[in-house]
């Protein structure tokens, strides 16, 4: 529960502006959500969330 937090946390700032619940982010999935920030050109954030949740592996 922690991780996802700290995932919202990061897209929710001014910078990114995604606002999602808890409940949108689960039924979003964090692969749609990576997709989403790389759209955004937001390639950095979405690296690093994905190294954090363990996508890479």
């Amino acid at each position: 529960m922690s991780k996802i937090l700290r995932v919202l946390n990061a897209v929710r700032s001014l910078e990114i502006g995604i606002s999602l619940s808890i409940q949108q982010y689960k039924l979003l999935t964090p692969s749609v959500l990576i997709g989403r920030l790389i759209n955004a050109h937001q390639h950095l954030l979405a690296l690093r969330i994905s190294e954090y949740l363990g996508m890479n592996q």
